[in-house]
């Protein structure tokens, strides 16, 4: 019992980390033109690394703009906590504009 249980709790953390979008933080910000623009920040995983994070950040892009977007910046950067020191983790975080009307 002890097995079936440990293996299903293993299971449902590898799925959660398999998306690579588990954890994106958005912001919506309506450019003066009109156009959405959206920040998103993800963490990067000390398992599967910054591509992974980057992988959810793009199927993301591509809900929130379905004709197209265009990244104006993208860094990655230690994270602070609070305090403003560092967490102990990293972030990608990525500007993006979208494209035509939505």
């Amino acid at each position: 019992m002890k097995k079936i249980a440990l293996s299903a709790i293993v299971l449902f953390i590898l799925s959660g980390c398999a998306t690579g979008n588990g954890s994106i933080r958005e912001t919506l910000v309506t450019s003066e033109s009109g156009a959405k623009t959206y920040l998103l920040t993800s963490d990067i995983s000390r398992i599967w690394g910054k591509a992974y994070a980057v992988k959810g950040l793009n199927g993301r892009s591509k809900e929130l703009c379905p004709n197209g977007y265009t990244v104006l910046n993208e860094e990655t950067r230690n994270a602070k906590n609070w305090t403003g020191n560092d967490a102990g983790r990293e972030e990608v975080t990525r500007k993006i504009i979208c494209d035509g009307p939505e």
